[in-house]
């Protein structure tokens, strides 16, 4: 099978995709939706210093308010000041599932940024081993959204159209019971889920990836 041709895009293009979302009737779309198509094409220039703008905030809060990041600065001699840009962020060392798991409690902060709260705690499947689990603030669970909805705009899906998602059981809506979709069944909701509580949708279909293929095309 041959590859689908790059289409380049620019601002208005995008824009014109972006005004295909409808708002849901009542419903007051954050602006965050129009800021990142905007910020998709400033300059270069521009871009980076937002970007070494939100780093150097980013590490003067982990570098005060995390234990793990704390004390990584100090055995390594670093200052908050000395990592202001993205390049400069491989002064520190990466954090893999297995660092996340071993720190779990001293990679959350002792108090989080004013206004914030706290979402929930979430976890990964657990396929390649002990679920990794992670503390969502209200704002980084959000934002999970505001990127679900610029992926379907860059893959150019159709909000009006149907949904189909097919993941492992435990990583779809469970039941009003609390149960995980069983094998055969099909979870069924009005509108899409993330993007369904700010833009006019078709219905969600989530099926579990451990049904047979064949029902699974069908």
């Amino acid at each position: 099978m041959s590859e689908a041709p790059f289409v380049r895009t620019d601002l208005a293009r995008e824009r014109k995709e972006q005004r295909r979302w409808r708002p849901r009737p009542g419903c007051a779309v954050p602006e965050i939706f129009d800021r990142l198509v905007e910020g998709e094409f400033l300059d270069p220039a521009v871009q980076h210093a937002r970007q070494s703008a939100a780093v150097a905030n980013v590490i003067r809060f982990a570098a005060g308010q995390v234990p793990y990041y704390r004390d990584i600065f100090a055995a390594r001699g670093l200052k908050p000041e000395d990592i202001r840009a993205p390049g400069e962020l491989a002064r520190l060392p990466l954090l893999d599932k297995i660092g996340v798991r071993e720190n779990e409690n001293r990679l959350r902060p002792k108090v989080l940024p004013r206004g914030e709260k706290v979402f929930g705690i979430f976890s990964s499947s657990g396929t390649t081993g002990r679920p990794t689990r992670i503390v969502q603030s209200v704002a980084s669970n959000a934002m999970f959204s505001y990127l679900s909805q610029r992926e379907y705009r860059w893959f150019r899906f159709d909000p009006s159209a149907p949904f189909a998602f097919i993941r492992l059981a435990s990583q779809l809506p469970p039941g009003r019971d609390g149960r995980v979709l069983a094998d055969g069944a099909t979870r069924r909701l009005s509108r899409w889920r993330y993007v369904g509580r700010f833009f006019e949708t078709g219905p969600w279909l989530g099926f579990a990836v451990t049904n047979p293929v064949e029902h699974q095309i069908a």
